[in-house]
């Protein structure tokens, strides 16, 4: 229960920064709807995994294709962070 408390604030500790960023990343007559938009598909590609681990245990053991999924997802959120605008002295 203690691993599941650790995991889980380590995990999930990043939400609300990814929610603010996504909601302060369009101008505020758009924001709204850039939020749904933006948060809605986000979670369509990672709602697949089942899939994924199926595929990646071709290659590996299942149990180990989790680790795999999560390393790839932190590569992409590290390249879609250099990708994107720098948004720090921008008046909104």
């Amino acid at each position: 229960m203690l691993l599941v408390c650790v995991l889980a604030v380590f995990v999930t500790r990043c939400g609300g920064v990814i929610v603010t960023h996504i909601n302060e990343r369009f101008v505020t007559d758009v924001r709204a709807a850039g939020f749904g938009l933006g948060f809605s598909l986000s979670v369509i590609s990672p709602s697949f995994y089942a899939f994924y681990m199926n595929w990646l245990d071709a290659f590996m053991l299942l149990r180990m294709t989790p680790v795999v999924l999560l390393c790839i997802g932190g590569l992409i959120g590290m390249i879609g962070a250099w990708m994107g605008p720098e948004t720090k002295d921008v008046d909104f």
